[in-house]
């Protein structure tokens, strides 16, 4: 629901606070944007909506239509995940909700437990420039994760 209220907020419709629920004020942006898209103006965002949407607002994602099937599907989870479209989706990082500890991507691998630790580390020792590759600018974030998980 909060994408919805984004793209209809970059299209100039939605002028409230994106809390991620539908609300009147949602329901009113949505219908008032499909009158002035001649579509139906019945408040459900159904494919021709968010067609539209997306194209309103300019930044849809062409290259993930094309996209192998594993990468649409890590695509759809991580977008549910996160809260952010393709590709910020694959970057997301969450915090501590299940105990386990720090969650990091849309997969939500856990930190906490020490098991999957040594292997990132090794990952990380053995090919820093995969690493880097990877992840870029945020390397530094990710060795400073790897730190605080021993």
């Amino acid at each position: 629901m909060a994408e919805l209220q984004r793209r209809l907020e970059l299209a100039g419709y939605y002028r409230a606070p994106v809390d991620g629920r539908f609300g009147e004020v949602t329901e009113r942006a949505l219908r008032e944007f499909q009158r002035d898209h001649d579509l139906v103006p019945d408040g459900i965002a159904g494919p021709a909506t968010w067609a539209l949407l997306v194209g309103a607002t300019g930044d849809g994602n062409p290259w993930l239509a094309s996209a192998p099937i594993a990468r649409r599907c890590l695509a759809l989870t991580g977008s549910f995940e996160t809260g952010c479209m393709p590709p910020g989706c694959f970057a997301g990082l969450a915090g501590d909700f299940d105990g386990q500890g720090l969650s990091l991507g849309a997969c939500q691998w856990s930190l906490g437990q020490g098991t999957l630790q040594p292997l990132l580390q090794d990952l990380t020792a053995e090919h820093p420039e995969l690493i880097a590759r990877v992840l870029g600018d945020r390397s530094g974030e990710w060795q400073a994760m790897l730190r605080a998980s021993r």
